[in-house]
């Protein structure tokens, strides 16, 4: 996600007192040390980069979201910022698509239209249980990407996303075993715990 790091507050001390509690979590901590969740400078553009995600590489939706950028955002001394919900709710599908975004275009118009209108910050209120209720109701929104969105954009800590390399780290469950398995067990951390242990995996 955008370069904000998790914020100061976060209780870092308390995670590695459950992940000195929990080896196979202390070993990939040991192992990856200094790995960070990355929120979003802005929830919209938390919630536009969780879409761009989906059934891609990281280089990929990176370079749908700088495309996005360079193409609606405001340039500011050669710089361009993230757009605004509005920017990219008037845009046609067509231009959307023209940014590298693909069959996600629909969807992006579809998402900005919904912040546009001041939901997301009306979903930044609710429990993070209603929050993904709602999140999950709009178009080309699955379970992955509501927890990412609620992780990344929103800065619930509790969220968990799941891929291909966490389910086989948790034994191929379904997605929502394995993300309740992640919350029941660490709780508030369940996110960071997730980072770790998909770095983990995913690196061998």
């Amino acid at each position: 996600m955008a370069e904000r790091a998790v914020t100061p507050k976060y209780p870092f001390e308390e995670f590695m007192g459950i992940a000195r509690s929990t080896p196979a979590l202390l070993d990939a901590v040991e192992r990856r040390l200094g790995l960070r969740l990355n929120l979003s400078a802005q929830p919209f553009e938390g919630l536009v980069c969780s879409l761009l995600s989906q059934n891609t590489s990281v280089k990929r939706w990176r370079d749908a979201a700088s495309s996005l950028s360079r193409r609606f955002g405001e340039e500011v001394g050669g710089l361009h910022s993230f757009p605004t919900p509005s920017d990219l709710a008037d845009a046609t599908v067509d231009e959307l698509r023209a940014c590298r975004t693909g069959y996600r275009a629909p969807y992006l118009r579809a998402a900005s239209r919904w912040a546009a209108d001041g939901n997301i910050h009306y979903v930044d209120g609710l429990s993070t249980g209603e929050a993904r209720e709602e999140l999950l109701a709009l178009k080309g929104v699955g379970p992955k990407v509501a927890d990412c969105v609620l992780l990344y954009a929103l800065g619930r800590f509790e969220a968990a996303p799941i891929d291909v390399h966490m389910r086989r780290r948790l034994g191929g469950s379904g997605y929502g075993d394995c993300s309740d398995t992640l919350r029941e067990r660490f709780g508030e951390h369940a996110g960071l715990a997730q980072l770790y242990l998909y770095d983990d995996e995913r690196r061998g």
